[in-house]
């Protein structure tokens, strides 16, 4: 089995994250908490990532992509030996599922643009409630959903009257992500607050669902058009929220997160390349959505 391709020379943290695609804070949390940490030591430096290192980070991230619990995931990867986690290639990315009772369909991005194209929404809806079942609902986003989002986005279409294919997608993301998190007692008494400005609302409803996953107590908050950052800060007490995630960029959003910013009880993160530009106290800045998961998760203890 070949060995994945990473530099013989050690590697630092921010080095280690740009290629996992993960926040620098996320490997610190997953050396704290797990011992998957650098193993390398040089003279008058930092501790950093050997190859061996690398291999076992990139088998926690696959695992956890795949919704395996971190916890699990990371004594997966302890339990290998250095030349065991080298060899260790990601698995491909599973682009055609067979549905269960029909096995013609496939859940492959372009099986689900054709579905929301006709429109077809029970077979929409079939694809992308399978995908969620099947790969965990942050692999089904990378590898299905998100695609197929972007096959549309990139397609000059002349489209009849009714025929709204985004719409059918994300109607079918919401009954997924219903089926995924059923009602269940939070392990967290203190909630996370998830603000979503179009067009990144599945984006919202992908983190909601995958901290839904790992015991998060969510809501997704829904500033009505003439709320203040004040109304919607004192929507969130009441739900005794205590991350404030948003995504997207408003002049509202904005304001919420300089607020966050200002309190004590508070923790802002905003999430993605078009997110508020803003470098406040209080509020971090995360670059994917899987990262921005891994750092509530491990605000709240999860």
């Amino acid at each position: 089995m070949s060995v994945p391709d990473v530099p013989d020379a050690p590697l630092t943290v921010a080095a280690v994250a740009s290629r996992l695609g993960v926040a620098a804070s996320t490997l610190r949390t997953w050396d704290r908490r797990y011992g998957l940490g650098p193993s390398s030591h040089e003279a008058g430096a930092h501790r950093r990532y050997t190859p061996a290192d690398v291999a076992r980070l990139e088998r926690m991230r696959s695992l956890t992509l795949q919704g395996v619990a971190p916890s699990d995931a990371a004594s997966i990867a302890l339990s290998e030996s250095p030349d065991e986690a080298l060899d260790v290639i990601p698995e491909p990315p599973a682009r055609k599922l067979a549905l269960v009772g029909d096995p013609e369909l496939l859940a492959d991005p372009l099986t689900l643009v054709a579905a929301a194209l006709e429109p077809d929404l029970p077979r929409t809806e079939r694809i992308v409630v399978y995908a969620v079942e099947r790969l965990g609902v942050l692999r089904a986003w990378a590898e299905v959903i998100r695609p197929a989002l972007r096959i549309l986005r990139n397609k000059t279409r002349a489209d009849k009257p009714g025929i709204e294919p985004d719409a059918a997608i994300a109607s079918a993301l919401c009954v997924a992500v219903r089926h995924a998190t059923p009602d269940q007692r939070p392990v967290s008494g203190e909630a996370v607050g998830i603000l979503s400005a179009a067009p990144s609302t599945m984006h919202g409803q992908i983190i909601a669902a995958a901290l839904r996953a790992r015991g998060a107590d969510v809501v997704l908050l829904r500033p009505a058009s003439q709320d203040s950052a004040d109304d919607v800060l004192a929507l969130a007490k009441r739900h005794n929220v205590r991350a404030v995630v948003a995504v997207g960029d408003t002049e509202l959003l904005s304001d919420i997160m300089t607020r966050v910013s200002e309190s004590e009880d508070l923790v802002g993160f905003l999430v993605g390349r078009f997110a508020c530009d803003l470098w406040l106290p209080r509020v971090h800045r995360v670059r994917t959505v899987p990262a921005a998961v891994e750092e509530v998760a491990d605000l709240l203890a999860l």
